[in-house]
């Protein structure tokens, strides 16, 4: 469990402590040293212009603010694989910038990120993989250049939407993942692991409404592991 993060839509936090407070339960639970613990909090907070407000209560804090207190939790450990749903809700833009760019750094280093958004120009820019998943069966995975060819990943997905109904269901959402492999990772024994999707999933069956459509990440959990 070490291994990985969760962040999710709605962070349910314990309003009656402190920012800080709640970052040391976390840092506690994994065994973070004081000393990296710290470190991490000071450096995290700083980027996400928290650190004044970590001595008040949660209960005081907006939406963003949680957000943004749940995500400097789930980085405090290290993670090597980093699962979000939906996490640029109620971030400011400045912050927004800031998670895009540690996303994109911890792929580049060799860990695993996956995320849901219905952004799709934002996960465009950011994931190398991509793919939905319709009523429990995948319908399109791959590489983003393939899943998206000569156009965009919106006109892919308006034309598997256009397919999907054709085919008697509707698409509503999508999560994507981006992951890349590094050296760092590799070298310290460790390195991502996917199963392999090719060939699954095709459209049929009954006409669903829209809420009973979900789009989600590729199922990649024990997305690390050590190697032999």
């Amino acid at each position: 469990k070490k291994s990985f993060a969760y962040v999710p839509d709605n962070p349910d936090l314990y309003d009656y402590i402190s920012g800080m407070q709640y970052l040391d339960f976390v840092c506690d639970v994994y065994g973070v040293s004081e000393k990296d613990r710290r470190e991490t909090i000071d450096g995290l907070s700083a980027a996400f212009g928290l650190q004044n407000e970590l001595g008040n209560m949660i209960g005081s804090y907006s939406h963003g603010m949680k957000q943004k207190l749940a995500i400097i939790g789930a980085l405090s450990h290290d993670p090597k694989l980093l699962i979000l749903d939906e996490p640029f809700v109620g971030l400011d833009p400045e912050s927004t910038h800031v998670l895009k760019t540690m996303m994109r750094r911890m792929c580049d280093s060799g860990c695993a990120v996956f995320f849901s958004t219905h952004v799709l120009d934002v996960a465009e820019r950011l994931c190398d993989t991509v793919s939905v998943i319709k009523s429990g069966r995948l319908v399109a995975s791959g590489s983003m250049i393939d899943v998206r060819g000569e156009g965009t990943l919106e006109d892919a997905f308006l034309e598997l939407m256009a397919d999907g109904q054709r085919c008697g269901f509707s698409f509503e959402d999508t999560a994507l993942r981006g992951a890349a492999s590094g050296n760092d990772l590799s070298q310290r024994g460790w390195k991502p692991r996917c199963p392999d999707l090719s060939g699954v999933g095709r459209c049929g069956g009954p006409r669903l409404r829209l809420h009973d459509v979900h789009v989600h990440e590729l199922p990649c959990f024990g997305g690390v592991r050590r190697t032999s």
